[in-house]
């Protein structure tokens, strides 16, 4: 299993390499494929990372997803997700989720909290439509 996930690894990082960058700065590229992989190696083999390419304006950007402990599996009334995703008008955004009952705790980091913030009842509209109630959100500003 070892091997496979050292394959994988590769694999993401000819992936990144391969990308035609679109005008943007490849050492910007690898800087957040090895940021990538040193998040792995901090990570517990109970942990379930997916990261997501998804396709941008200006090339691809990396949606990462951290489930913790998935061996105990999911309990949708207590679950910790830990979501961190690059945006065209926000840079870089983590956001950790605690989901208790229906009720979702949101923490994030990024440079741009002011403009999370004012939109926060996007978020909360979209959470109370699949019928979760966002309790708290809020800039973990000493994280980073």
């Amino acid at each position: 299993i070892k091997e496979d996930y050292k394959d994988v690894l590769d694999s993401f990082k000819d992936l990144n390499n391969s990308f035609s960058s679109n005008g943007r700065n490849k050492d910007e590229d690898l800087q957040q494929m090895e940021e990538y992989l040193n998040l792995q190696d901090k990570l517990s083999k109970d942990d379930l990372v997916l990261q997501l390419p998804i396709a941008t304006e200006n090339g691809y950007k990396n949606v990462n997803l951290i489930i913790p402990n998935i061996k105990k599996g999911i309990d949708k009334n207590n679950m910790v997700f830990y979501l961190n995703i690059d945006t065209e008008n926000l840079g870089e955004v983590r956001f950790d989720l605690k989901v208790q009952g229906n009720q979702v705790c949101i923490d994030f980091q990024t440079d741009n909290y002011d403009s999370i913030l004012q939109n926060k009842d996007i978020l909360k509209d979209g959470l109370n439509k699949i019928g979760y109630v966002l309790e708290e959100i809020k800039p973990n500003i000493n994280h980073r």
